[in-house]
């Protein structure tokens, strides 16, 4: 039983990770630059491409020869996840995290049969070619190195799913707050995104068509917000750099005259000799 859950959760997180992969690189050839930071979650893997895939390899199995069906099967079984999995994050933080509003057959803009086709081909793909070698290479595993294997991801995976959910739940807090507009409140959100700003920035750069339920000025705002942070942080570095040369030359310089201080009080010290 126990090594059953540990085979099932190593196959959804090793697709987890290679969904990761194929969204990193199509993105990046997309925008022609790498981008390595894609997904909610901070590590290198993304669930809903590790939950598709282990729906597919599950369900699918019996319908390894008749393609067709497969696909399609593929195609419904990912979108109904990708729709389930953001209409849940946009209840839970009130916020769109994707939105496919602008591509032809959306539903809701939650999801698309632009998205709908391609996970189905990585559907198909996934079935006749990737899953008969990862599957195979589990089994050759010893148990308990597998199920050592997958204790320990798990612990990694708990703990970033620990942290992205305090990190999203600090910034459902800050969305809501800065709808009122004053002062005190966008120094109380200055002094929240600072003590946090790499896993806030992090996650607004992983959604850059984030919307929130607060207005979408609300996110730009954040960015901004954001941003301004980084200048007054690098403004702050920059000094302290400049002060620490400032002071490093100043040492120099006392060295320099103690140098000298003590050239002339030997050579005052051989006149009196000779003297």
């Amino acid at each position: 039983m126990f090594y059953n859950i540990c085979y099932y959760f190593l196959i959804f997180f090793g697709y987890s990770v290679l969904g990761w992969c194929v969204e990193t690189i199509a993105v990046s050839f997309i925008k022609k630059k790498m981008i390595w930071n894609r997904g909610f979650l901070i590590g290198p893997y993304c669930p809903i491409y590790g939950w598709s895939a282990l729906f597919m390899v599950v369900t699918l199995q019996e319908y390894y020869y008749d393609p067709i069906v497969l696909f399609i099967l593929a195609c419904v079984g990912a979108t109904v996840i990708e729709y389930i999995t953001s209409f849940v994050m946009e209840k839970m933080f009130n916020a769109r995290w994707w939105d496919y509003s602008d591509k032809k057959f959306n539903i809701n803009g939650r999801v698309c049969l632009e998205n709908a086709i391609l996970f189905g081909l990585l559907g198909v793909i996934l079935i006749y070619f990737v899953h008969p070698v990862y599957s195979q290479g589990l089994s050759m595993m010893p148990i308990t190195a597998l199920e050592a294997l997958a204790i320990v991801l798990f612990v990694i995976f708990l703990i970033d799913n620990i942290i992205s959910f305090n990190v999203v739940s600090k910034l459902k807090l800050d969305t809501k707050i800065l709808q009122d507009s004053t002062a005190e409140i966008n120094a109380a959100v200055r002094a929240q995104l600072r003590k946090g700003r790499f896993f806030t920035k992090r996650l607004l750069n992983a959604f850059p068509s984030l919307k929130t339920n607060y207005g979408d000025a609300i996110i730009d705002r954040l960015r901004k917000i954001l941003d301004s942070i980084d200048f007054h942080i690098q403004k702050e570095r920059d000094k302290a750099k400049r002060k620490a040369e400032q002071q490093k030359e100043k040492i120099k310089k006392q060295k320099q005259k103690m140098e000298v201080k003590k050239k002339k009080k030997k050579q005052e010290n051989k006149k009196k000799k000779k003297i």
